[in-house]
C-alpha cells in the first residue's frame, strides 16, 4: 500500500509541482476562511499550536523517509496559512462603525472619485487622530473607510482631506446583488449618502499621492480631449476602450455590448488586456523574437498603466499581461501555471478579499487559465488540414477568445445570469482591431492635447475603426438568441 501511494504522488515531488500544490492549498485556505468568520486574536493560539504539530509531523516523517505523509503535513500547513492570512487581514480591517448614527469624521480620499452626470462617489479613509470615537478606535495600520456620495460639483480629487458630517449606513443587500460584498474588496464597510455638511480642509502633499493624483488628472484631461474631437457614441467608446471609463456610454450600446459578450473591451478587468497581449505575442514572436516582444510588450503595458491612472484593476491586468510576456520570453522553461498562481498569491497576500469578492480578479485569473489550458486545445484543432488556409490574424484571436470564453463562462453565468452565444463570432470580428483602435485613440488624444487641429485629423482617421466596432456590436446584438439569461 505504501508503494502504491508513493508511485501515485511521485510526480508532484518535482520542485515546481510542489509549488503548484502549495499555492493551490494556500488559495483554498483563503477561500475557506472567507466563508468562516475567524477572529485572529481569538484563534491564533490554536492555529500556532496546530502549526507546531504539523511541522513536527512533517519533520519526523521526512526523517523516516515517509515523503507522502511529510508532504500531506506540509499541505495542511499551507491551508492553515491561507486561513491565518485571511483572518488576520479581516480582523485588522474590521472596524466597528456606528451605523444609523450621525457622526463627524475627518478623512482623506484614497481612490479615484467615481463621477457620473450628477453625483460623485468618494472612498474616504478616516484619519484616526482626527476622528476619535469612530471606527472602534482605528489605529494607524487599520483602514477604516466609508463610501461618501456627494453632488457632482464641486469636484474633489484623490488625496483631498475633508471633514464630513452625516449618517453612516450599512451597504444594502439586494435580491440579486450584495453591495456589501462588492465594497468589501475596497475595505469599505459603510455608506454616507448626501452628508449634511462637507468641508474641504486641504490636499495631502506627500510625494506618492502627488504622483498618483497627477496620473488621474492626466487621464481626465485625456478623456476630455477625446470628447472634443470625437462624436458620440465614438468618444465614450474610445474612453471605455483605452481608459475603462463607462459612465458616458449610451444605454443601448451597453446592452448591445452585453449581448455580444464584448463588455470586456471597455472594462479594465484584465480580461481584454490578457487576450490582447496573448494575441500580440502569438503574432509577433516569430517576426521579432522573444526578447523584443517582451521589451515592446513591457513598454506598452507600462504606458497603458500610466495612461489609465494605475488603478488596482489596471495594475492587476498589467501583472497578468507581464506574466504572459515573461512566459513567452523564457519559452519551454516557463511553467505558466506557477506564474499565474504566483501572481494570484501575491495579490491575495496584499488583499485576501479579492479572491471571493472581486469579480475582476476572478475574470482575469480564469481568462489566463483558459489561455494556458484551453487555448492549446483549440490551437491543435486549427492546425488541421481544413484550417490551414485560415490567416494567423484570424486564428490567433479565435484561439485566444475560445479558450478564455470557455474558462470564464461559468463565472459570467453565475455572476450576471447571462451568457452570449454570439460572443465567439463577435470577438473574432472585433478583437483583432482593438490594438489598432487603442493605438489610434492614444495618438488622437495626445495630438489633441498638443495641437487641436492635428487631433481632429487623427480623430477623423480613428472614426472608421470605432464606427466598425459600433456597427458590428449593434448588428450582432439584433440576431435572435444572441444571448440567453436565467
Amino acid at each position: 500500500m505504501k508503494q502504491f501511494f508513493t508511485k501515485k504522488f511521485e510526480n508532484i515531488y518535482y520542485p515546481y509541482r510542489i509549488f503548484t500544490l502549495f499555492a493551490l492549498l494556500f488559495l483554498t485556505g483563503t477561500l475557506i476562511a472567507s466563508f468562516v468568520s475567524l477572529n485572529f486574536y481569538q484563534t491564533w493560539p490554536v492555529i500556532i499550536l496546530t502549526f507546531v504539530c504539523l511541522l513536527f509531523s512533517a519533520f519526523i516523517n521526512f526523517l523516516l523517509r515517509n515523503h507522502t505523509l511529510a508532504l500531506i503535513s506540509c499541505a495542511v500547513i499551507f491551508i492553515f496559512l491561507g486561513l491565518l492570512n485571511y483572518s488576520w487581514f479581516e480582523t485588522k480591517n474590521n472596524a466597528v462603525l456606528p451605523f444609523n448614527q450621525e457622526v463627524e469624521i475627518t478623512g482623506k480620499v484614497v481612490a479615484r472619485p467615481q463621477v457620473d452626470f450628477k453625483n460623485q462617489k468618494l472612498i474616504v479613509e478616516f484619519i484616526p487622530n482626527l476622528t476619535p470615537g469612530v471606527g472602534n478606535g482605528a489605529s494607524e495600520s487599520q483602514k477604516t473607510r466609508v463610501l461618501v456620495s456627494v453632488p457632482r460639483f464641486p469636484s474633489y480629487k484623490y488625496d483631498d482631506i475633508m471633514q464630513i458630517k452625516g449618517t453612516i449606513t450599512r451597504p444594502p443587500v439586494f435580491d440579486d446583488f450584495d453591495y456589501s460584498s462588492y465594497l468589501k474588496r475596497y475595505l469599505v464597510f459603510g455608506l454616507i449618502n448626501q452628508p449634511k455638511s462637507l468641508t474641504y480642509l486641504g490636499h495631502d502633499q506627500h510625494l506618492w499621492g502627488r504622483f498618483i493624483g497627477g496620473l488621474y488628472n492626466w487621464s481626465d484631461h485625456f478623456e476630455s480631449a477625446l470628447n472634443s474631437v470625437l462624436t458620440e457614441p465614438h468618444a465614450s467608446l474610445a474612453a471605455g476602450i483605452l481608459l475603462g471609463v463607462k459612465r458616458n456610454i449610451p444605454d443601448d450600446l451597453m446592452v448591445a455590448l452585453n449581448k455580444t459578450g464584448l463588455t470586456h473591451i471597455i472594462a479594465l478587468s484584465g480580461y481584454n488586456v490578457t487576450i490582447i497581449i496573448f494575441i500580440f505575442s502569438a503574432l509577433c514572436i516569430a517576426r521579432l523574437g522573444r526578447r523584443r516582444v517582451f521589451i515592446y510588450g513591457l513598454i506598452l503595458i507600462l504606458l497603458f498603466v500610466l495612461m489609465t491612472g494605475a488603478s488596482s484593476s489596471v495594475v492587476r491586468a498589467a501583472i497578468f499581461s507581464l506574466l504572459i510576456l515573461f512566459g513567452g520570453l523564457i519559452g519551454r522553461q516557463a511553467d505558466q501555471t506557477n506564474l499565474m498562481l504566483l501572481a494570484a498569491v501575491l495579490m491575495i497576500l496584499v488583499n485576501p478579499f479579492v479572491l471571493r469578492y472581486d469579480t475582476g480578479f476572478q475574470l482575469s485569473f480564469l481568462a489566463f487559465a483558459g489561455l494556458i489550458y484551453f487555448s492549446p486545445i483549440f490551437q491543435k484543432i486549427f492546425e488541421r488540414k481544413q484550417f490551414k488556409k485560415l490567416p494567423d490574424g484570424i486564428k490567433s484571436p479565435l484561439v485566444a477568445t475560445l479558450g478564455a470564453q470557455l474558462a470564464v463562462f461559468p463565472l459570467i453565468w453565475w455572476q450576471f445570469g447571462r451568457i452570449s452565444l454570439i460572443a465567439p463570432v463577435a470577438n473574432i470580428l472585433v478583437l483583432p482591431l482593438i490594438p489598432l483602435s487603442m493605438a489610434l485613440i492614444f495618438v488622437t488624444g495626445m495630438l489633441t492635447l498638443v495641437y487641436f487641429p492635428l487631433g481632429q485629423i487623427s480623430g477623423f482617421i480613428a472614426w472608421p475603426v470605432l464606427e466598425y466596432i459600433v456597427k458590428i456590436v449593434e448588428i450582432l446584438a439584433k440576431i435572435p438568441f444572441a444571448s440567453i439569461g436565467k
